[in-house]
């Protein structure tokens, strides 16, 4: 058997419960099927850059020197990308990466990064890419014309043909990379990274909006009392029923244009033969509040709106004996890069946090027991069904039981019967970071005792 090809597809800010749940998502549901399905995959970071970086190197944000919005990979960093090319992979990306100002070696053969989610200013120089010539040769002069913010905070309603939209062109994109790749006879990663459903949520007033008639209010609706101080002072805060229903409904929208392309994308995979011998792999890399709480957007906190995400695995047909469908069991976006590295039949770097995943298509075996979270100097741990979440240097937390509590409506930080337990997950927390530093494994001294 030749070695597989590997597939990343991404989305951003898209919610765990979006797929065979709040969006029309088919085709999304069929990869699904014919896959895993991790029901209980966790993000490391709740925005885009630190949590980019996690997945590209295989580490988490704070030990990859990536650990907030505002800061970017260190050049000296290496991401897995590279080491598949250095593997004989030829290696391909088209739309959202998000390195930021780093000068980090991206690791690509063919590269069409498309940041870009919505034009400010056509001539933003900050701004070029395929995506903004393409809208600039097809006669647009201002970004205006392809959508208008008309009443709501984050929402826009969209004002022309649905192919000029980002994710429907870097769909497009995509595909016929697909169709016309010269990959010199190697086997090939391909990274297609869509920057939607992210905000501003732009698609009212399209066919993928009409399809939504209904909206589901968000989650623990009155969940922030007993929370820490910051969550009070949430920035997009949505009290109007008609704002919240356009703002879910263009976000919705966004997902099911999303899906319709990645099922295009499919299509074609299995028409020129490749679908059967390829990992595909699909998540997002953080999610959104979308009205949980009464706030939409993201921003600095660990909660399970934000972290948990969609993780879809279809294994490459010949590997996959385990024929397990669904899991429980805990993930990190992280293991993303040992699963492509040890599917590419490459070793894992040491330094790398990423744990393999090619275990559960090949005989179900359980990966991780616990998942790590971070959000700058927020820390958190998830074991069984606790989550503890540490804020250095503040006496007050957050500590809830998810079976009890899956919205995080409880906080039992301040309640003496779980002193025990919290007492417990700060050592689990403390162990976690004391092994993410590089070496952290070394000996002490020769025939010097075990601690």
């Amino acid at each position: 058997m030749t070695r597989p090809n590997i597939i990343l597809i991404m989305t951003d800010e898209q919610r765990f419960d979006t797929i065979g749940g709040q969006a029309i998502t088919p085709n999304l549901e069929k990869l699904r099927n014919d896959g895993i399905y991790f029901k209980n995959a966790y993000t490391s970071n709740p925005s885009c850059i630190p949590a980019r970086a996690a997945i590209f190197t295989g580490k988490y944000p704070s030990i990859c020197g990536c650990p907030t919005y505002k800061s970017c990979l260190p050049q000296n960093e290496k991401g897995f990308t590279a080491y598949l090319r250095e593997r004989g992979y030829y290696t391909a990306v088209i739309g959202k990466q998000h390195f930021a100002e780093s000068k980090i070696d991206h690791g690509y053969d063919y590269e069409d990064i498309i940041d870009t989610h919505f034009i400010n200013n056509l001539e933003n120089s900050k701004q070029q890419n395929s995506y903004v010539n393409f809208i600039k040769n097809r006669g647009f002069t201002d970004a205006k014309q392809l959508a208008v913010k008309k009443n709501d905070m984050l929402t826009n309603t969209w004002e022309c043909d649905v192919k000029y939209h980002v994710d429907f062109f870097i769909g497009e994109q995509a595909k016929e990379w697909l169709n016309k790749k010269d990959t010199c006879g190697k086997p090939y990663y391909a990274c297609f990274s869509f920057p939607g459903p992210h905000m501003p949520y732009d698609l009212l007033g399209t066919k993928y909006a009409d399809m939504y008639s209904e909206i589901k209010p968000g989650y623990a609706e009155n969940g922030l009392d007993g929370k820490p101080p910051h969550f009070h002072k949430m920035k997009w805060t949505v009290t109007d029923k008609q704002e919240f229903f356009n703002t879910k409904k263009a976000y919705l929208a966004n997902i099911t244009l999303i899906d319709e392309k990645i099922g295009e994308i499919i299509n074609i995979l299995k028409s020129i033969g490749e679908y059967e011998n390829t990992l595909i792999i699909f998540t997002s890399d953080h999610g959104d509040y979308m009205g949980d709480y009464n706030v939409i957007a993201k921003g600095q906190y660990l909660s399970e709106s934000l972290m948990r995400i969609p993780f879809i695995m279809k294994p490459p047909r010949d590997l996959y004996s385990s024929k397990l469908k669904e899991t429980d069991d805990y993930i990190s976006s992280i293991d993303i890069a040992a699963t492509c590295l040890k599917t590419a039949g490459s070793s894992i770097p040491k330094n790398m946090h990423s744990v393999d995943l090619s275990p559960y298509y090949s005989n179900g075996e359980q990966c991780r027991h616990e998942i790590f979270l971070e959000a700058g100097l927020i820390k958190g741990v998830i074991a069984g069904n606790m989550k503890l979440v540490f804020y250095t240097d503040r006496e007050y937390g957050e500590l809830y039981d998810l079976s009890l509590d899956p919205w995080e409506e409880k906080n039992l930080w301040d309640d003496e019967n779980f002193l025990i337990i919290k007492d417990k997950l700060k050592s689990r927390l403390l162990s976690m970071m004391a092994k993410q530093p590089e070496n952290w494994d070394n000996i002490w001294n020769v025939e010097s005792p075990e601690i």
